[in-house]
């Protein structure tokens, strides 16, 4: 029985370097991956100088970024990119609709701009037509402020792939499309709009209040 010692203690031996081998590897498979390189990101804007709501803020990864200023960030920086604005006319706002402008990588493809949305609100119905309002996103009272919050991430990347657009974004730019009020007028594009009585699917401009001189567009 003695000189069965010798191998067996070689045999443990190798199957504690094993066991010690098998521990040192499993941590690596469940490591967490390395979180990409952060890179230059910009968010601009196109305004008008009659804008009825303003941008207040802006949250990108739940921190605060400035309006043409360069910050930081992952790849994935606009999932839940949250832009805050202030009503600052005198009337109440029913509908938001923000404009996100994806320009080609290079600024020189012929292919246009690719544009996703920012909504707030509720979306009037043509007369005779029932209005379910959204239940989270009550009409903004004058001064007041609500936030537009991009949710559907994966569908956004979704959209730039179909548009021939990297999901790599760098730049964007915001703009304001178009804002409803409560008593039927619409704003977009330093334009007050009114239904058209006979045809009240069609916007037509509002004559009864022309543009001023000073409320012609400007880029900052």
């Amino acid at each position: 029985m003695t000189y069965l010692r010798y191998p067996l203690l070689v045999a443990a031996i190798f199957i504690l370097i094993c066991a010690v081998m098998l521990g040192l590897a499993v941590p690596k498979l469940n490591r967490a991956p390395a979180q990409g390189k952060k890179e230059d990101r910009m968010i601009t804007k196109y305004s008008w100088r009659n804008e009825p709501i303003e941008i207040s803020n802006l949250r990108v990864k739940g921190r605060v970024a400035k309006l043409d200023a360069v910050f930081e960030e992952d790849e994935d920086w606009l999932d839940g990119l949250t832009v805050t604005v202030k009503n600052i006319s005198n009337k109440t706002v029913d509908y938001i609709e923000l404009n996100l402008e994806f320009p080609a990588p290079d600024h020189s493809a012929p292919e246009p701009e690719s544009v996703d949305h920012l909504l707030y609100g509720t979306y009037p119905q043509l007369p005779g037509q029932e209005v379910t309002p959204h239940p989270d996103q009550p009409p903004l009272q004058a001064g007041a402020k609500a936030d537009l919050v991009l949710t559907d991430y994966e569908g956004l990347r979704d959209f730039l792939v179909q548009t021939k657009k990297s999901t790599s974004v760098k730049q964007i730019q915001i703009s304001i499309s178009e804002v409803i009020f409560d008593n039927g007028t619409k704003w977009s594009g330093g334009q007050l709009f009114r239904r058209n009585p006979d045809h009240p699917n069609r916007w037509e401009p509002d004559r009864s209040q022309p543009p001023k001189a000073n409320d012609k567009p400007k880029h900052v």
